[in-house]
């Protein structure tokens, strides 16, 4: 008999118990005890009384026994099912004892042998218990995955019914989170904006994250993969963290307004990568697993801070992602706390996970329509002023005609100048007030067409300002913005009347050059290197720039040619720098 834990008494009207008050526990640190040690009465002092707390061990190089009797207390027989929710738990042995007679099974994440009763995403384990009859259970549990012993005792029918909401509650959350990834994934396309595809991507991500934390990746995907499925667990994990980065960068436009941040946050990212590698690796699979949940902790933490401090600002739907970001990073680190073996497992915490990040991406998508609502009513202002003009002009009632016409005709080229304001406002560059990338894009692709409709040569030239990075570490930011415009301004009047300039980004400029071959385009770049050499910038004194050129070749395409241009740049900087390198 269990000598210092009760012994469970059960009846028809038992529905559902929590057994961690009924049962006693043993770390086994040598892994070598068998159950027939484990049940020797020599052993009764190994086993003591526990608490709900002391089952989550979390990652422990040891083997945990627990214990328990349930004795039937009525004259008929009453069927029960032994539920262990945790899918994680690799080896799971089970024993039990009943009129002198040891049944055993076998189940786990790993186990060849695992026994899902109803085809649950949790281990079940059915048995009957006689009228007036005892039952003892000694269970096993060992793995490299976190040990989190919660054991419940159901009745049959509360069994079934349990899993049935289970099934439909995970049923429900995937669900959304799919026609969610659907939804935005279509948007992506229709409306040609990356944010969508990221957050998109993110959702892609949080499914099968979601999938490793409750069970159902190794039921739905890879079933016959216990193995894989263990080291997508933390591989999982990692994806859903790079992913959330990726899309606050680019939804936060982090690499423009926080250059600093956008480095650490890159750096975070790598290190993601190489975690997903290693989880699929022959290595301690635990230890991964433990780093990735360490820098879990310290990425939702910078996206918290990055997040506050574009609010401060003004960054369009900054707000939702603090809110976000704080809420996962609560629910994330009560998550890791049970699966660590800090606080105790509770069915609450855990099903609960799924429905706070569930949230979590909700708040992500307001934050996503806040900022494409933001730009529509932009968009929308500027038509409305329009119109109001249009209106005026309509209820004008002039006696004269000549004064009439010649307000009209005011009016008009108002209109005409508003349209060419606005025209330039969306092709421009704020700062340096040459074409920006949406308009050296659209002239691109016109060269490209040309050049192949009419076999007329055209050529690019990407160029760079050599160590820019340094002007804004040691002068700032408004003094990096003043060498810029400098710059701006020696291209345009460097390149010839049928050139186009623009700032293709940071401090990095493309020039399309019509109808030039590969001869023209290098005395071309010559030229400018030779005006930027010539110049003393303001504050920072004299600047140089490296040049990647290439030329047309029948066949290219706006990828294509640019991968070249960004080539022939890439070995000008690795070349020494204030250097032009043509890319063939």
């Amino acid at each position: 008999m269990l000598h210092a834990t009760s012994i469970l008494n059960v009846d028809e009207k038992t529905d559902s118990v929590n057994l961690s008050s009924y049962l006693e526990l043993f770390v086994d640190k040598s892994k070598k005890l068998t159950f027939e040690d484990a049940s020797s009465s020599s052993k009764n002092n190994l086993f003591h009384s526990t608490s709900a707390e002391e089952l989550s061990l979390g990652y422990i190089d040891a083997v945990a026994w627990i214990r328990f009797s349930i004795k039937n207390n009525t004259k008929q027989q009453l069927d029960f099912a032994l539920v262990l929710p945790i899918p994680w738990i690799n080896f799971i042995d089970v024993y039990r004892i009943e009129d002198n007679n040891i049944y055993e099974k076998k189940c786990g994440s790993l186990s060849s042998s695992s026994d899902m009763y109803l085809n649950s995403k949790s281990f079940f384990i059915p048995f009957s218990l006689g009228a007036e009859k005892s039952i003892k259970f000694y269970i096993r549990f060992s793995g490299a995955d976190a040990l989190t012993i919660a054991p419940y005792l159901y009745s049959k029918s509360v069994a079934k019914k349990n899993n049935i909401n289970v099934t439909l509650y995970i049923g429900a959350l995937i669900g959304v989170l799919v026609m969610m990834t659907l939804f935005y994934l279509v948007l992506s396309i229709i409306r040609k904006d990356r944010d969508y595809f990221y957050y998109a991507f993110y959702l892609f991500s949080i499914i099968f994250m979601l999938g490793s934390y409750y069970g159902y990746n190794s039921q739905i995907f890879w079933p016959d993969t216990p193995l894989f499925n263990q080291k997508i667990i933390s591989a999982s994990f990692a994806i859903s963290l790079f992913t959330g980065l990726l899309f606050s960068r680019k939804f936060l436009n982090i690499e423009v307004l926080l250059p600093r941040f956008d480095i650490f946050l890159q750096f975070q990212m790598a290190i993601y990568f190489v975690l997903v590698i290693l989880s699929f690796l022959s290595v301690e699979y635990h230890n991964v697993f433990i780093a990735t949940i360490v820098l879990a902790s310290v990425s939702l933490v910078s996206l918290f801070c990055i997040s506050v401090k574009t609010y401060s600002l003004d960054v369009v739907g900054s707000g939702y992602l603090i809110l976000s970001w704080f809420i996962f990073l609560i629910n994330s680190l009560l998550a890791a706390l049970m699966v660590q073996g800090y606080i105790g497992y509770s069915n609450i915490l855990y099903y609960s996970f799924g429905v706070v990040t569930l949230i979590d991406t909700v708040l992500l998508a307001y934050a996503l329509e806040a900022k494409i609502d933001t730009m529509k009513k932009e968009k929308f202002q500027a038509q409305r002023s329009l119109v109001e003009k249009e209106k005026e002009l309509a209820l004008l009632n002039y006696k004269d005609k000549n004064e009439l016409e010649d307000i009209v005709s005011k009016r008009t080229l108002e209109l005409f100048q508003i349209n060419k304001k606005l025209e330039e406002i969306s092709i421009t560059d704020k700062l340096t007030k040459l074409y920006n990338r949406v308009k050296i894009d659209k002239e691109l692709l016109y060269a490209l067409e040309y050049a192949e409709r009419y076999k007329a040569p055209f050529s690019l030239i990407l160029l760079d300002i050599d160590y820019f990075k340094s002007v804004n570490d040691e002068y700032g930011h408004l003094i990096g913005d003043t060498v810029l415009m400098e710059f701006a301004n020696i291209l345009k009047f460097s390149i010839r009347n049928t050139d186009f300039v623009g700032r293709w980004g940071g401090e990095e400029f493309l020039v399309i050059c019509p109808k030039t071959g590969k001869d023209g385009v290098i005395s071309l770049a010559k030229h400018i290197q030779t005006q930027i050499r010539n110049i003393n910038f303001s504050t920072v004194g004299k600047k140089t720039a490296s040049f990647g050129v290439t030329t047309y070749y029948k066949g290219d395409t706006p990828m294509s040619i640019l991968i070249r241009t960004d080539d022939g740049l890439y070995r000008a900087k690795e070349s020494g720098r204030d250097t032009i390198v043509f890319e063939a």
